[in-house]
């Protein structure tokens, strides 16, 4: 049995298809996997490190983006350490859903909004060509959250 001395559940949300599963394995595993499939509800993972002889356990809960999932989603929220917001710089609408997934943060978890740690991460910048959400469009939308 592994001991830690800190422990953070991190949520990972946004639209499906933003690549929220390709986050997870590439921290987790340390290696990208181009055929990744589509997460089915929710699945988590846990990924554990030793910093200045602290043990640290992360537990990476990976949402399902699609709607029909939201109302599995909802119960974990609770207890959570931190939430990554992810959206595809190649998709626009992934971009503008980030608002929704704002005021479903706000909605379901158990802090309030100010007292949880939340990172935004856009995903795919390597579709070189494709993308569709400019870093002007990003620091002007988190300038207004904040």
């Amino acid at each position: 049995m592994s001991t830690f001395d800190y422990f953070y559940k991190i949520i990972i949300i946004g639209d499906s298809g933003s690549g929220k599963t390709n986050i997870v394995a590439r921290l987790v595993n340390e290696h990208f996997d181009s055929n990744s499939y589509t997460t089915i509800g929710i699945d988590f993972r846990v990924k554990t490190f030793n910093l200045n002889g602290d043990n640290i356990k992360f537990q990476i809960w990976d949402t399902a983006g699609q709607e029909r999932f939201r109302s599995l989603i909802k119960s974990y929220y609770r207890l959570g350490s931190g939430i990554i917001v992810v959206f595809d710089l190649s998709n626009i609408e992934s971009f503008n859903s980030i608002e929704k997934w704002m005021h479903e943060i706000e909605n379901n978890s158990d802090l309030n909004i100010h007292d949880i740690v939340i990172m935004l991460i856009g995903n795919k910048s390597d579709l070189n060509g494709k993308r569709q959400v400019e870093q002007e469009q990003i620091e002007t939308f988190v300038i207004n959250i904040i």
